[in-house]
């Protein structure tokens, strides 16, 4: 019975959050020009999501109205560069950053650490991925925060079990 209730408040809050995010797209990784999206993406075939769901299994790119956007709901972005190399236009271009059009915060409201109850389920997955980055840091026992070690994977995003970990779009 709990469990069912649970999906069922989960579902809202997943749609609530869907909703506020179509507003704007957090992008593939290695975009410099989020004009080059609107100019040549639209009549692509989409090499760069083909790949990276030859590469992830799970396949993080998805596609919205006709431009990539990634999805960290089921897993992280391995930051392989696999996407930059498969695309025709020039629209992803590998580099030694990745040039998120985001970055990845906290909702105090929504983390369970803020309300005194301990969880280290971020932690836990920024340290196992991509060479132990340690991003995140907790203020005594409870309170995460993101530090500058962040390379924007978003591991830890689908792993919060409360969606408290949010994407914010970058206006630079």
């Amino acid at each position: 019975m709990k469990e069912n209730r649970r999906d069922f408040f989960n579902f809202f809050l997943k749609r609530g959050k869907q909703k506020e995010s179509n507003s704007w797209l957090p992008l593939p990784p290695y975009n410099q020009d989020k004009s080059l999206f609107e100019k040549f993406c639209k009549d692509c075939e989409k090499p760069c999501v083909k790949v990276c769901e030859t590469i992830c299994q799970k396949g993080i790119l998805k596609i919205f109205d006709g431009i990539p956007y990634v999805d960290f709901s089921l897993e992280g972005c391995k930051l392989c560069g696999e996407c930059a190399k498969a695309c025709p236009n020039g629209v992803l271009e590998e580099e030694s950053e990745s040039h998120w059009n985001f970055e990845v915060c906290i909702d105090e409201l929504q983390c369970l650490g803020y309300h005194k109850t301990m969880c280290y389920t971020c932690k836990e997955a920024c340290q196992s991925v991509l060479g132990s980055q340690k991003a995140i840091d907790f203020i005594g026992m409870f309170y995460p925060v993101i530090n500058k070690n962040c390379i924007g994977c978003g591991f830890c995003v689908g792993v919060c079990p409360t969606q408290a970990i949010v994407l914010k779009e970058r206006k630079c």
